[in-house]
């Protein structure tokens, strides 16, 4: 089901944002991000625990793949969900080692990339997952290759846009979200979405299906 699964990832994604900035904007602090969240996370719950009955109530009980056969396939994603967390945090890492409290602080402030942004790839990816499978399988890699190059001009007319448009309007939407005292994130945040333009689309998913 990829339109439910890219229509469960925006509906996360949205959650998130609104639970982080709301908040933030209206001077609730630390604990009224956290219980936004908290209150927020039922809907998504509910929209997933919503498509596990509708998919898998009524299924019979299959035979349960040999250990061997899962170890093949979890190793490398373990790995791989590990690498992306070292890659996301380092940079975060770096700055607690190296400046003070106060200057992390305005680094995490700044280094946020828009959810709602990144997510369009992978949502995008989650929906031509099996057009990609159904293209490898049959031999027509280079019409894998060219729709996948396809995805990526429609997502980029999308992205980039909205991302120039954070870019441009980096101090007003710090002061928003973070209150003026978080001004110096603004350069910050400004390169962050630089690298969001990048996220034009999801690697991983046509490499999953080849």
């Amino acid at each position: 089901r990829p339109a439910a699964s890219a229509g469960f990832g925006i509906v996360f994604s949205l959650t998130n944002t609104v639970a982080t900035l709301v908040p933030a904007a209206l001077g609730f602090g630390v604990g009224g991000i956290v219980g936004f969240t908290v209150l927020g996370g039922a809907g998504p719950l509910g929209y997933h625990l919503l498509w596990v009955r509708r998919l898998y109530g009524k299924a019979q009980t299959g035979t349960s793949p040999h250990l061997r056969e899962l170890i093949k396939i979890s190793v490398p994603l373990g790995i791989t969900d590990v690498v992306n967390m070292l890659n996301t945090r380092l940079d975060l890492w770096l700055v607690v080692a190296l400046f003070l409290d106060e200057d992390v602080a305005v680094y995490q402030a700044g280094a946020f990339q828009i959810p709602i942004i990144t997510t369009i790839a992978y949502s995008l990816g989650s929906v031509y997952l099996p057009r990609f499978k159904k293209l490898h399988g049959e031999g027509k890699n280079r019409e894998a290759v060219d729709l996948w190059r396809m995805s990526i001009g429609k997502v980029s007319l999308v992205v980039v846009p909205l991302a120039m448009a954070f870019f441009v309007a980096a101090e007003e939407f710090i002061g928003l979200g973070f209150t003026d005292e978080y001004m110096g994130a603004a350069p910050i945040f400004r390169l962050y979405t630089l690298l969001t333009m990048a996220r034009v689309t999801a690697f991983g998913s046509f490499m999953v299906a080849a």
